[in-house]
């Protein structure tokens, strides 16, 4: 299970970014490329893509169709403003 710093540094290396910025060929976001992502920086292996969708609703970084949404404008403000995950 991913911790509170951990979910923190997850928003920051998914928000705004693209998948090649941290190596991977794909040019979208996925759900399976973030549990890499999560395997890679993190050292812990989600075999259940639900569970990772679970903590990408948790950040606010569910994905759509191409990664083209990711939190609302207030849910965005209350995580600045309160440094925790916002509930989707």
């Amino acid at each position: 299970m991913l911790t509170e710093r951990q979910l923190r540094r997850l928003d920051r290396l998914v928000r705004g970014r693209e998948p090649q910025e941290h190596g991977f060929a794909q040019y979208r976001w996925s759900v399976a490329l973030v549990r890499d992502l999560i395997e890679r920086e993190f050292s812990i292996r989600y075999e259940s893509i639900p569970n990772v969708r679970r903590i990408l609703r948790e950040t606010g970084l569910f994905p759509t169709y191409g990664w083209g949404r990711v939190m609302s404008r207030r849910a965005h403000d209350r995580w600045e403003r309160d440094g925790r995950p916002v509930p989707w």
